[in-house]
């Protein structure tokens, strides 16, 4: 037969499968977008205070390694139990022979000496003393009375954080003790409550 020009052709495929339309997602309400927001600064805040917390540790260590290694290179002059008042910019006289193969970076030496110079016994022979003194552990200028007062000022304030933080401790753990303490009570108080409960009606 033949078909006419205007005449469609026969589907040979059968009728055409409509494609199931995937399902949206239901809109979040704004409660929802604001907790994960929430959720992401916080773990956001978590890997900041990690990294925080390494580089911290990475510059403790380089630290104590150039405090150990002024120790040992200078005992006249870097001494812990018998601290002696640093000359002024004392890290320039430190430099000028400074090894190229130190197992810490420079910078690490200024870190060093600033926590040398801020440790108690430090602040207290300071205080007394009357001269700052070279490498070599000799007297080279004299300590101003400004020095020493600031000095003075500097140990008093770090005995009273001291103090403040010896107190703050001991009340945390009275505060806590109480808390143990009114805890088995309630405890004590709910166990007695179930025996009687338990017991058999005369």
């Amino acid at each position: 037969m033949i078909r006419a020009p205007h005449q469609k052709p026969p589907d040979l495929e059968g009728p055409k499968k409509q494609k199931p339309q995937a399902s949206k997602p239901p809109k979040k309400t704004q409660e929802e977008i604001e907790k994960e927001k929430a959720a992401k600064a916080k773990q956001h805040a978590l890997i900041i205070k990690k990294e925080q917390q390494e580089a911290r540790q990475q510059r403790s260590e380089k630290t104590q390694n150039a405090l150990g290694w002024l120790h040992d290179t200078y005992p006249n002059c870097f001494n812990w139990d018998e601290p002696k008042p640093l000359k002024k910019r004392i890290e320039k006289d430190i430099f000028a022979t400074l090894p190229e193969d130190l197992p810490f970076p420079r910078l690490a030496i200024r870190w060093a000496i600033a926590y040398y110079v801020g440790a108690p016994r430090y602040l207290d022979a300071l205080s007394q003393s009357q001269h700052r003194f070279d490498l070599r552990g000799e007297p080279v200028e004299e300590v101003i009375p400004e020095h020493q007062q600031r000095a003075e000022e500097q140990l008093l304030q770090y005995i009273e954080r001291k103090k403040r933080f010896y107190t703050e401790k001991k009340e945390r753990r009275q505060a806590w003790k109480q808390k143990m303490k009114e805890k088995k009570a309630c405890d004590n108080q709910k166990d007695v409550g179930s025996q009687q409960r338990d017991l058999p009606n005369k």
